[in-house]
């Protein structure tokens, strides 16, 4: 099975594009590219071989990518809804790992911690992964990642289509 993740905007506030598989579509949410640098970076743009695994950190089954890029570890596709640049001052969900949601919106993080401004996301994460889930039915697969992008920013690039 081949899943397909289509890079469109890139900026501080995270990189989206879309999640292709089986004529199904989501939205997906990485960190900025930053180099390839662990833990603040998206990982480059290439083949992925990926597999179903226990991690240890979400106490559940979620896919890994086997293959990662070097020096990077521990890649997986799990539920997320930000992904900002943290240096910058954005918030963040992920660490390196890719995510799905069901739609792009403008949200303010809520970690009881500081008062964040508005950033672009992803929402009801959990939900599409579960959907993304289903579909890939704990079978291998491997994860094509291309970039496409617009170079308009965020708020132009996730307007409805009229």
């Amino acid at each position: 099975m081949d899943l397909a993740l289509i890079r469109t905007v890139q900026g501080d506030q995270g990189t989206f594009g879309r999640w292709v598989l089986g004529g199904r579509t989501w939205p997906s949410l990485e960190l900025p590219w930053r180099d390839n640098k662990p833990y603040v970076s998206c990982i480059p743009a290439d083949q992925y071989l990926c597999e179903l695994t226990y991690s240890k950190t979400f106490k559940r089954l979620l896919y890994i990518i086997t293959n990662p890029p070097k020096g990077r570890s521990g890649l997986r596709v799990h539920g997320a809804n930000w992904a900002g640049d943290i240096i910058k001052g954005y918030y963040s969900q992920l660490l390196g790992c890719m995510a799905p949601g069901l739609r792009y919106a403008q949200m303010v993080p809520d970690d009881g911690e500081k008062d964040w401004k508005p950033q672009w996301a992803v929402t009801s994460s959990k939900k599409a992964l579960s959907q993304m889930m289903k579909l890939l039915n704990g079978e291998p697969f491997t994860l094509t990642i291309t970039e496409a992008f617009c170079n308009k920013p965020y708020e132009w690039a996730f307007a409805p289509a009229a």
